[in-house]
């Protein structure tokens, strides 16, 4: 964990962060809810290499509130096209 549960709680969004996060859910981002324990991310996926610089830029935005790295992953390949797709994500 990156950051401390108290440290992420007391963390106040600045107003652009906000605007932001607002834009992302209603683009690209999506919520998902843990079964286990309730508590509810966000979830940034864009396309690697092609976003890679709209990705950073997030990252670097909500950096400080985020409690991991992002990740390149490699999907499975598409039924039609056998093309594999790469994708960075984001969680928190």
């Amino acid at each position: 964990m990156k950051y401390t549960t108290k440290y992420k709680r007391e963390y106040k969004l600045t107003p652009f962060q906000k605007q932001a996060l607002v834009g992302i859910i209603l683009g690209d981002g999506y919520l998902e809810r843990a079964k286990s324990s309730y508590n509810t991310r966000l979830r940034i996926e864009q396309s690697y290499p092609e976003k890679e610089k709209y990705f950073n830029s997030l990252y670097s935005l909500f950096e400080p509130i985020v409690g991991m790295n992002p990740v390149i992953l490699t999907r499975k390949p598409d039924k039609r096209t056998g093309k594999y797709t790469n994708q960075y994500i984001l969680e928190h």
